[in-house]
């Protein structure tokens, strides 16, 4: 009743559409929940959504996935932004940040651990890397300041946390909190 004519579906789009190579293609949200749980879901940033397509039940990477709000269109794909990446909800100078391990199983590579992926949304090309702070599983922006944030262990638990730029993750600050386990 709050719609002065029925809504209708402008275009539709199927995971096995955008990424036809992927055996049990799904989508999922290029966020934490999505990480975790496989949730479907896209990040809204205006003309362009931004989605993972995985292979479902598979150790295979997910293919970031740039859709054309209007058309339903695949604009472009990257499968250079790590394991199941995981972005920022906005971008910054038309750049949208995205935290990617390198492998999904076996002991973290010191020289090759988890980056920062730094993806045009005009093309989906990565413009740059950047080593992504200890144990950062997330990424945000806000303005034009990048932030990263995760768990590490060295010993015992630790909140880490930085306030960057897209070329110096930590160039404004870097805090770390220890965590401890109540009896």
């Amino acid at each position: 009743n709050t719609y002065p004519t029925k809504p209708s579906v402008g275009w539709q789009l199927t995971a096995a559409q955008a990424a036809p190579a992927f055996p049990n293609a799904r989508f999922a949200m290029p966020g934490p929940a999505g990480r975790q749980y496989q949730s479907a879901g896209f990040l809204n940033l205006g003309r362009v959504l931004v989605t993972n397509v995985i292979a479902y039940q598979s150790d295979r990477s997910a293919q970031l996935t740039g859709i054309d709000a209007q058309t339903g269109k695949v604009l472009w794909t990257n499968e250079d932004a790590g394991f199941f990446p995981v972005c920022a909800t906005e971008a910054v100078d038309g750049l949208l940040p995205c935290v990617g391990k390198v492998a999904t199983f076996g002991p973290p590579d010191e020289a090759e651990g988890a980056k920062v992926s730094f993806i045009r949304l005009t093309d989906g090309t990565t413009d740059h890397k950047l080593p992504a702070p200890n144990g950062a599983a997330v990424v945000m922006v806000r303005g034009s300041a990048v932030y990263t944030a995760g768990y590490r262990s060295d010993g015992g638990v630790q909140l880490a946390m930085t306030r960057g730029t897209t070329v110096d993750l930590g160039a404004s600050w870097r805090e770390q909190a220890g965590l401890s386990a109540r009896n």
